[in-house]
């Protein structure tokens, strides 16, 4: 998928009604900046082009907070896999 595709949304349920929640993700559990969280929404979405060989999968830590209390997530992302390279051949004809 390309940059500006959102992959997810963290939706949270607070008891004593409070609906203004804060999202980010944890310290260092987004290598390589490949998402970026909206701290309003919790919509993740992606921000840079992901690559099967490289990671076929994210795990991503997710806090939220109510002002008062937070909590922490895990989100995982799967990468699949697409025919991105074109074939190969040690010669130009075959019989």
């Amino acid at each position: 998928s390309l940059p500006g595709v959102i992959v997810s949304r963290v939706s949270v349920h607070d008891a004593d009604l409070n609906p203004a929640f804060i999202f980010s993700f944890t310290k260092d559990s987004n290598p390589g900046a490949k998402f970026a969280i909206d701290q309003n929404t919790g919509r993740v979405v992606l921000i840079k082009t992901l690559d099967f060989e490289e990671a076929s999968e994210y795990k991503l830590f997710v806090q939220i907070s109510d002002s008062v209390y937070h909590t922490e997530g895990s989100l995982t992302i799967s990468v699949l896999d697409v025919n991105d390279n074109p074939p190969v051949f040690s010669q130009d004809f075959y019989q």
